[in-house]
Parts: structure tokens; C-alpha cells; sequence
């Protein structure tokens, strides 16, 4: 039979399976694990801090920079607006900048919150800053939840899944390099 290899009882299969054993302790089994090693940044400054956003935003681009040098997997940057303590509201100008201070550093925008943008603008952002991270770019596609967010873009919040669906669509066809038409 073809597929997986036929094993004695009790034999695990390489690579596949840990065993744990503690004293006075059944022994358990678990799967084997593969781990990334990430950063994760939002930029916060809240009032009681003792710096600036100047003073964040650079000592970001420096631990990136030290993590790229030290095999780390990936850095995560994320957006939100109008936030008192100036939560990160351009996470595609971070990327260009980490992707342009490091060399092998995946960089994740998790989340972009989509209907607050125009597609086409946005399209052409995510290009760009692909370009400057020469495939290390990957963003997650959000919806957005604050209420304010909605107010602040003049976007009606009862709107955000169908706007959701229609600008992925248009950052899907405008990444093609063909022309196409749409009306927002």
C-alpha cells in the first residue's frame, strides 16, 4: 500500500512527534512545532511615556535592522486612525522604510483596514513598497471595526463588507498590469 510507511507499534515517525516525559507522569505525545521569529510593532505613544514619536518610529527602523541581522522571520506593522495615543495610521510608508533598512526581513502589514482607502491609491502603495522589498511585502486585508475610523474617512461602517469586497477585487484586477475599468 502506497502512502504513509507502515510502522512497528510504539515507534514514532521521524521528525514528526516530541515526547514528553515528566517524572510520576504518563508520557505525551505532541506534534512537532515550527516557530517564526517576529516583531511586532503599533507605535503607541500614551501620555506617561518618556519619548517621542520620532524618538518610536526610529527606534523601530533600528530593531528591525538588529533583527534582520539576527535571522529573525518576520516583522508586523498594523494600521488604526484618529487613536489619542497615535497609533500606527500609515503601515505601507513603515513597510518601504523597514524593507529599505533591512534585507531579508518579511514584513507584514496585518491588518489594512480596506474600505478607508481608495483601491486604486492603495494598489499602487502595496506596489510600490513591494518594489522597495523585493518580494518580502505580505499585508492582511481588513475590514476595520472602530467606529470612529468610519467617521473620521466619511464611510458609512454599514457599508465596510461590501466596499471590503469591491476594492479587493479592484486591488486584485489592478495588480494584474491590464487595463480595466471601475467606477468607485
Amino acid at each position: 500500500m502506497r502512502g504513509w510507511p507502515t510502522r512497528r507499534r510504539g515507534t514514532k515517525p521521524p521528525g514528526l512527534h516530541t515526547r514528553i516525559d515528566a517524572p510520576g507522569a504518563a508520557p505525551i505525545e505532541t506534534a512537532a512545532m515550527s516557530a517564526m521569529v517576529g516583531l511586532r510593532f503599533d507605535l503607541r505613544v500614551p501620555p506617561f511615556a518618556r519619548t517621542t514619536h520620532e524618538r518610536q518610529y526610529a527606534a523601530c527602523l533600528d530593531m528591525c535592522e538588529w533583527a534582520d541581522a539576527r535571522g529573525f522571520d518576520v516583522v508586523a506593522i498594523s494600521e488604526h486612525h484618529g487613536v489619542e495615543d497615535g497609533y500606527m495610521s500609515s503601515p505601507v510608508t513603515l513597510a518601504a522604510a523597514i524593507a529599505a533598512r533591512t534585507k531579508r526581513l518579511a514584513i507584514n502589514v496585518a491588518a489594512i483596514l480596506v474600505p478607508l482607502h481608495d483601491p486604486i491609491r492603495l494598489a499602487e502603495q502595496l506596489a510600490t513598497a513591494a518594489l522597495v522589498a523585493g518580494g518580502r511585502l505580505s499585508f492582511v486585508a481588513g475590514m476595520g471595526y472602530r467606529h470612529e475610523e468610519f467617521e473620521m474617512a466619511g464611510v458609512e461602517r454599514t457599508a465596510r463588507g461590501r466596499l471590503f469586497d469591491e476594492y479587493v477585487g479592484v486591488l486584485r484586477q489592478a495588480w494584474t498590469g491590464e487595463p480595466f475599468t471601475w467606477r468607485g
